[in-house]
């Protein structure tokens, strides 16, 4: 059923390593808000597009590891990218 693919499907992030534009496969999801933190656990300042079911985020930050937290009509998903 359409809502059992909905519910088991996997998000996509690309590239990873990233300059600092993300790209998520979100399928259906429908996004509230996306969150960005480095390891330290600081709000890094970021922009992000909803285009069907593509997510487009810019941010600035330093080279390193970051979690990305996006936040949809029925859950939260965080997914782990390195910034060059």
């Amino acid at each position: 059923s359409p809502q059992l693919a909905h519910n088991s499907a996997e998000w996509t992030l690309y590239p990873n390593p990233t300059n600092g534009h993300l790209n998520v496969n979100i399928g259906e999801d429908l996004v509230e808000s996306v969150t960005i933190v480095n390891m330290q656990g600081a709000i890094i300042k970021a922009s992000h597009i909803q285009k069907g079911n593509e997510l487009l985020i810019d941010f600035e930050g330093v080279s390193g590891l970051y979690l990305l937290r996006v936040k949809t009509d029925d859950s939260i998903k965080t997914l782990r990218f390195v910034k060059d």
